[in-house]
């Protein structure tokens, strides 16, 4: 009906209205983080060993309170740009054939952790992002300012690298290698490892 209609179209309005607005308290926050760094790191400089200790532990220093950044696709109201995504997921077969999986090990090749390794906890492949488990985390405080808590922050697809290990031919040493392009193939039906004695359950 028309009032059903209206209804309809009034709710995406309300929801794009609170998606702009969560996504732009979330920009703000970074850019308030990025400016209280900028100070802190001239207040370090100058004063030395006057400087005042700011990770105390309890004044919730560098946590983040705006949960958009943990899901930047905002419980699915708000999506990247196609382009962007497929930037992200290229070296690694693209979106739509995404060679990524949980418990995949990958080392990471920007930020603070860089050529750490780690596994992925979860994929995002409609946002072009992973979390790891153990690296590129950060401190939620949450919505009451409840005990900070550490999280696992999204990190894009293009800002790591699978880790496989391989056997050297010449050498016959398996170590891990470092896998910069992943390329999705269909299978070989006539290839002898296409068996039904491969696909036996346990």
């Amino acid at each position: 009906t028309r009032r059903a209609r209206q209804q309809m179209e009034q709710d995406n309005i309300d929801n794009r209205m609170r998606n702009r607005q969560a996504l732009r308290s979330a920009v703000s926050e970074i850019r308030q983080n990025l400016k209280d760094a900028r100070q802190a790191r001239r207040e370090d400089w100058e004063m030395g060993p006057l400087a005042p200790k700011r990770d105390l532990g309890f004044n919730n220093y560098g946590a983040f309170k705006e949960m958009v950044r943990q899901d930047w696709t905002n419980y699915g109201l708000h999506q990247a740009r196609p382009q962007l995504i497929e930037h992200r997921c290229a070296w690694a077969g693209g979106v739509r054939q995404l060679n990524l999986a949980p418990q995949d090990r990958v080392v990471i090749m920007d930020g603070p952790d860089k050529g750490k390794i780690d596994r992925i906890k979860d994929v995002q492949a409609e946002n072009g992002t992973v979390t790891l488990e153990n690296h590129h985390r950060a401190l939620s405080v949450g919505m009451f300012d409840n005990p900070a808590r550490s999280q696992a922050m999204p990190i894009s697809v293009g800002s790591i690298r699978l880790v496989y290990p391989l056997r050297n031919p010449e050498t016959g040493v398996t170590k891990d290698v470092i896998i910069n392009q992943l390329k999705a193939v269909p299978p070989n039906m006539q290839s002898s490892n296409m068996s039904l004695d491969r696909w036996q359950y346990g």
